[in-house]
């Protein structure tokens, strides 16, 4: 009985109580994507391609190097069975990206 004389009944206690926890919880859920957004801001690419011939069929065990032309650093992979490869953590500028199949290596 103490609720009612100040005004506060067992709902309406609930009610704030599950007002805060909610409030809460969506301060935590902005602070969370916010972290994650940050994450994903890299200042690096990833080059993706598929490798094939003049019919289409996809070719594999190619040599893929990526080269960038102001500083020269390189990347290398092959591409897989199906004829795909992914060169990832590149720093922005201009790449070079020559293919040799392993025949002619």
């Amino acid at each position: 009985m103490i609720w009612l004389s100040a005004g506060l009944t067992p709902a309406w206690r609930c009610r704030v109580f599950f007002s805060k926890i909610r409030a809460i919880l969506s301060i935590y859920a902005v602070m969370v994507f916010a972290i994650v957004g940050l994450y994903a801001q890299t200042g690096q690419g990833t080059i993706v391609g598929l490798v094939s011939d003049s019919t289409g069929a996809r070719i594999v065990s190619v040599a893929v190097r990526v080269t960038n032309k102001e500083t020269s650093v390189a990347s290398s992979i092959s591409s897989n069975e199906g004829g795909l490869y992914r060169v990832s953590y590149l720093n922005p500028g201009t790449e070079r990206l020559p293919l040799k199949t392993a025949e002619s290596t």
